[in-house]
């Protein structure tokens, strides 16, 4: 009976423990919300206290500007590092393409000029073999020029014998005066025989 009795005191003690501490936790919650709140507007209730709770806000602030112009001077200085790297391997590539572009133009160049010195060349060369082959031709057709006005020549000069005037050159004929009684005959006759076909 009497340890009925002490369970049952037990149970009875712990049902007031939760009880209580389900009061006393939302006033002991209410008490430190109140607190703070006291806490944050007790400095500002008076002139002194709000003067050197402003100061303090006011050093806080400029802590805080000092942090953001560390920060910002930390990443312009990164972005300017970045920029300069970018920029010296922009350089380094323009230079590049303008020297292979160089060493082409004068690739180029030199081999124009190889080119046409062996066009040149081979010019030449074809302009002396064309003269060589050609040559013979050239000499055998004054060849027969020669000979043509020498025969020529000489059918003049046979005519010229025909008529009597000697073997005169035919440059001469005009300066010529027949003798006698062939001087009427020689202004009448011609020169040379004429054809005797029909004129076109």
């Amino acid at each position: 009976m009497a340890a009925e009795t002490k369970q049952a005191e037990s149970v009875l003690t712990q049902v007031g423990g939760v009880a209580e501490s389900a009061l006393l936790v939302p006033v002991g919650a209410a008490l430190e919300v109140r607190d703070r709140v006291v806490n944050a507007i007790q400095p500002w209730t008076s002139r002194p206290s709000a003067e050197k709770e402003l100061n303090r806000v006011r050093r806080d602030v400029r802590r805080f500007e000092r942090r953001g112009t560390v920060a910002r001077n930390r990443v312009v200085r990164e972005l300017r590092k970045r920029r300069n790297a970018a920029n010296r391997v922009l350089r380094k590539r323009r230079n590049a393409a303008a020297r292979f572009l160089r060493l082409q133009r004068n690739s180029t160049q030199r081999t124009i000029k190889t080119n046409g010195k062996h066009a040149q060349a081979r010019t030449a060369r074809f302009r002396s073999d064309l003269e060589k082959a050609v040559k013979p031709q050239v000499d055998r057709v004054q060849k027969e020029l020669q000979t043509q006005t020498k025969q020529a020549r000489d059918r003049c000069s046979s005519s010229f014998k025909a008529f009597g005037c000697g073997a005169a050159d035919p440059v001469s004929v005009g300066h010529i005066r027949p003798s006698g009684s062939r001087r009427q005959k020689a202004t009448k006759q011609p020169l040379l025989p004429q054809p005797s076909g029909p004129r076109k």
